[in-house]
């Protein structure tokens, strides 16, 4: 089983959506599972205990935690060194690139189609939506186009839509990529 640490529920309902995209035969609570925690410091406070607590034989462990404002590489080494206090340096670590709403603006069409909203893909055309990793918080973005405040409400609408193909955001093709290696390796 792969269990999912990750920083907040919306994360959840998004990889309730995504992962059958990615893993058509996978069952949640079977193949995998997704712990939420209550924000960044939750999430790192928990992980040397569950990692270190954790009994099932064969459970493999991925972590997500947003960027924000912080270094990549910094929040990534950080997380690491957790992993291997814990005496589990074999954990797959992602950082979704600001936030995981920029994994949503990745794919325009998926947004315009949640919320039939064809504009939604003109006003992401702009120059400042092409790398939309570099976006500064993309959660008000969304929150301006859509008009819908809820992270989890947000995170199901649109990631049903999503191709998890197509997608423009270069730390969520990192993701995709990553687990698939991770799972098959």
């Amino acid at each position: 089983m792969i269990v999912f640490l990750v920083e907040e529920e919306s994360m959840c309902v998004a990889l309730r959506e995504l992962l059958p995209k990615i893993f058509p035969d996978w069952k949640e609570k079977e193949d995998w599972r997704c712990i939420p925690h209550e924000g960044k410091a939750d999430l790192e406070n928990s992980v040397p205990r569950k990692l270190r607590g954790w009994r099932t034989p064969g459970d493999r462990f991925v972590i997500l935690r947003d960027q924000d404002e912080s270094d990549c590489l910094d929040v990534k080494r950080h997380l690491v060194n957790l992993c291997k206090e814990a005496d589990r340096p074999d954990i797959l670590i992602r950082i979704p690139c600001r936030e995981l709403e920029a994994w949503f603006l990745g794919d325009l069409p998926a947004i315009a189609r949640a919320y039939d909203a064809p504009s939604i893909i003109r006003k992401g055309g702009k120059k400042r939506f092409r790398d939309t990793d570099a976006v500064s918080r993309p959660s008000d973005v969304l929150y301006e186009w859509t008009g819908v405040r809820k992270k989890i409400d947000r995170a199901r609408r649109i990631s049903t839509q999503m191709d998890v193909d197509k997608n423009l955001s270069p730390s969520f093709n990192v993701f995709v990529s990553g687990l698939r290696a991770y799972v098959s390796g």
